[in-house]
């Protein structure tokens, strides 16, 4: 395992544990049958990915991978690569995606509802 992938897997952890304070990477990078993915959490099955080129490429057999290990959990797949410039995306299905999108506003509409 390359020390930038552990680097992106810290981050990746970092940032979740502003909403759930138990994120972490998981124990050998998902290898195990305990923990499946990357990173630890309770709704993101999470696999983390960096390649030393210039561009994004997504093999759809890897993307079929970790929704298959995702959906076992009830969780929704999320694929964070890394490219050698150091830009990061967060790969998801489109639909559910929209549907995390569709909670969010309904919450924010009712918090405004509700606070004026």
């Amino acid at each position: 395992m390359s020390d930038r992938r552990n680097a992106l897997e810290e981050y990746v952890a970092m940032k979740f544990q502003t909403t759930y304070k138990y994120a972490r990477p998981t124990i050998a990078s998902g290898a195990t049958p305990v923990e499946k993915g990357d990173v630890k959490t309770p709704w993101f099955g999470v696999e983390c990915k960096d390649w030393n080129t210039k561009s994004f490429s997504i093999n759809n057999d890897a993307w079929l991978k970790i929704r298959a290990e995702a959906a076992a959990e009830y969780k929704e797949a999320l694929y964070v690569v890394e490219n050698k410039s150091g830009n990061r995306l967060a790969i998801m299905d489109l639909d559910e995606w929209f549907e995390m999108l569709n909670e969010l506003m309904e919450l924010r509409n009712k918090l405004e509802d509700t606070n004026g």
